[in-house]
């Protein structure tokens, strides 16, 4: 993927990369002027921008291509939490149609299923 040309999502001015440890430390201090807590790295920007793609139903191939993983393999093995997570989703809605309590993990403030098993 290009962005102004380069292959790179940090460029200089000229299409160089942007050193890291020139990113790493504009990132710090980002971070301290907007109040991002410290525990949150640059690196976790990455996976949150992942798991946003991801739960928005985005193509698996189009995440690993915007991630530069070499194949759809890695990131679906980085990421496989999210892809179960999909999966329960469905269950969760299959559930919800058919009427298979077991299926739907909807659940109430109390913690109990909230699936009558009722057929639509």
């Amino acid at each position: 993927m290009q962005i102004d040309g380069t292959d790179f999502v940090f460029a200089t001015g000229d299409g160089k990369p942007v050193q890291p440890c020139v990113l790493s430390r504009t990132f710090d201090v980002l971070q301290k002027k907007v109040k991002i807590p410290p525990c949150i790295r640059l690196h976790d920007l990455r996976h949150t921008h992942a798991t946003l793609l991801f739960n928005d139903d985005q193509n698996s191939k189009l995440i690993c291509h915007l991630l530069g993983h070499r194949d759809v393999g890695i990131t679906l093995s980085v990421y496989a939490h999210l892809a179960r997570d999909a999966q329960d989703k469905a269950s969760s809605i299959d559930g919800l149609i058919f009427g298979n309590p077991t299926d739907c993990r909807l659940d109430a403030e109390d913690g109990s299923n909230q699936s009558s098993g009722t057929r639509l």
